[in-house]
């Protein structure tokens, strides 16, 4: 049973540079921006243009590059976490969703999801390595912690597909349920962790034997919420393997466009739902005045902090935050 709580935060990655405080990169797909927060005062320290419909995005092993999926740029703008200039850009496809760095910082693999592809970028030369066929429209990506397996999520084909990074060709296909969006290992690289938005579950994928195969699938119960009302998007796993973080937002009751009600953030532990964090609340995409403000809370007294217009949370809603790791958390 998922129970609520009441101390609100966001779901997120965390990174932290070695002179500096943590900071939160949040990606604003509305209003064509990154807000950067400070994660010990949760107050806005910087906003900076990002293109447009900025989505995934993630940060270089050594923390000297951010990158941003500028998904109707139909690029990969590359950015100073430090200075929030752009750097350069990187050639993606056509609108880039979500993408994932190998362990070592380069290559970049990258979800199309308009020409159904993954697009293989080297980083340092800037060049396209290879165009990988997958099902229709990918939006997850994930690399195994050796390197060698990349996964990307079709969300209409309902797959998982395994990449062989040597060869990138895809070697196995699973059938998850409908509209799969994460992916995500365990640091052992023995499970692989997929939610389905529509479909309400995330499936336990044991990648350790030859065939990789569905060993259960979690679902959620939150009193008052009709299960299909809630949909698990973001994954992220512990390092030690132990728990899982799911985060489920909650169409709006009677919404024909089926806008978020509210996120919620799922603490897994292996054997299925541990606990529950109300995460905050969703924009409705047809109130636009709604996109000047939007507020998640901290855990300490319930305050919120503003981001910019149509933010993203990572776990949360779609993919679009990274945090500066805080010694290896």
């Amino acid at each position: 049973m998922l129970k609520s709580a009441m101390a609100l935060l966001p779901a997120v990655l965390m990174f932290a540079g070695s002179a500096e405080a943590n900071k939160v990169f949040v990606s604003n797909e509305r209003g064509n921006n990154v807000t950067v927060l400070d994660s010990q005062s949760w107050k806005v320290i910087a906003t900076f243009p990002a293109g447009n419909r900025p989505r995934g995005i993630t940060i270089s092993p050594d923390g000297k590059e951010l990158y941003v999926c500028a998904s109707d740029d139909d690029t990969v703008r590359v950015f100073d976490p430090e200075t929030y200039k752009e750097l350069h850009t990187l050639p993606s496809g056509p609108d880039p969703e979500l993408f994932a760095l190998a362990p070592s910082g380069n290559p970049l693999y990258i979800a199309n999801e308009d020409d159904n592809l993954v697009t293989v970028v080297d980083v340092k030369t800037r060049q396209v390595l290879a165009e990988v066929p997958v099902g229709v429209e990918p939006e997850g990506v994930a690399v195994s912690p050796d390197a060698k397996t990349i996964i990307n999520t079709s969300e209409t084909t309902n797959m998982a597909h395994f990449i062989d990074a040597a060869t990138y060709k895809i070697v196995h296909n699973v059938l998850v349920d409908q509209r799969p969006r994460y992916a995500e290992f365990t640091a052992d690289g023995k499970k692989l962790y997929v939610s389905s938005e529509i479909g309400g579950t995330v499936s336990v994928i044991d990648v350790s034997a030859a065939e990789p195969k569905i060993t259960r699938k979690i679902t959620f119960e939150v009193p008052g919420v009709l299960p299909e009302w809630l949909q698990p998007v973001g994954v992220k796993a512990t390092k030690d393997g132990s728990r899982i973080f799911v985060g489920a937002r909650e169409p709006r009751r009677g919404d024909r466009w089926g806008d978020r009600r509210g996120a919620r953030l799922s603490a897994c532990r292996a054997a299925g739902v541990a606990d529950g964090i109300h995460a905050g609340r969703g924009i409705p995409d047809h109130h636009q005045r709604q996109f000047q403000r939007r507020q998640y809370h901290r855990r300490e007294g319930g305050k919120g902090y503003p981001v910019g217009s149509g933010g993203r949370a990572a776990l949360g809603c779609g993919g679009c935050t990274e945090l500066r790791r805080n010694h290896g958390q």
